[in-house]
């Protein structure tokens, strides 16, 4: 299918609109930068910043787990691996799936790599212990498929599941042509379904990601980030962080 002209879905020219095709020609045209899979409106410093507080507030996450090493781990929407490789340097045994060749094949590991949606992946059913998707799921358009992408992600792990997003209580008013945010109410009635339960979470933007401060952000991200760290880095289980923060982590365990 054909993409629609311009660097961002919103620009206009051909009718027909892929988002599928939109995430591997952006990953051809940011080759290994983080704006390739964080906002591509803003600047690289500010997306390195952005990651920098997600693997911080992540690392902290997995230090309560405590996974062991060898343990094996799917990164589902690995992008360009920034998460690939948090997870590789504690020993884990991580396969990377992504939608675009290129992604995968700038992430420099010794790991086993799977080209694929997430909702059509041939991996086997609870082959590996922990799952992870930061920031994906969302970008799939069909609600079908998005609940499949989920129900996929379920049968893939045989303990744990974490998921990065906003988890908003209202389905997103007006969804963009590569983002639709459902409910969390919605996302956590497929994982119940499918014997999963939440047994932890953690915030991970305070102010930078913001509806109505992102762009101001961008101008500023140093300050912003140093904002942030400081909040999430000494106030994460603090009941008015949590309650500002925009963005979280949420781990799930199998119970069935």
């Amino acid at each position: 299918m054909t993409r629609i002209s311009g660097d961002h879905p919103s620009g206009k020219g051909d009718a027909v609109f892929d988002e599928k095709d939109y995430w591997r020609q952006r990953h051809d045209d940011h080759d290994g930068a983080l704006r390739a899979v964080g906002i591509d409106t803003v600047t690289e410093r500010a997306n390195q910043l952005a990651y920098q507080l997600l693997a911080d507030q992540y690392s902290r996450l997995l230090d309560r787990l405590a996974l062991p090493e060898g343990t094996s781990a799917l990164d589902a929407g690995a992008g360009v691996g920034a998460f690939t490789r948090l997870l590789h340097s504690r020993g884990l045994r991580v396969t990377a799936l992504d939608i675009s060749q290129t992604a995968l094949d700038g992430i420099d590991l010794p790991i086993t790599k799977v080209c694929s949606p997430i909702a059509s992946a041939d991996l086997p059913d609870r082959g590996f212990d922990y799952v992870h998707s930061f920031d994906v799921v969302y970008h799939v358009m069909s609600d079908a498929e998005w609940a499949d992408s989920l129900e996929a992600l379920c049968r893939w792990s045989s303990r744990h599941l974490a998921l990065h997003e906003r988890f908003l209580r209202l389905p997103q008013l007006v969804p963009s042509k590569i983002m639709k945010m459902r409910p969390r109410k919605q996302t956590m009635a497929v994982l119940e379904r499918n014997g999963f339960r939440q047994v932890d979470e953690m915030p991970t933007y305070f102010l930078s990601k913001q509806l109505l401060t992102y762009r101001v952000a961008d101008k500023m991200p140093d300050l912003f980030h140093r904002v942030d760290a400081w909040a999430l880095g000494r106030h994460s289980d603090a009941a008015w962080v949590r309650s500002v923060a925009s963005h979280r982590i949420k781990l799930f365990e199998r119970t069935a």
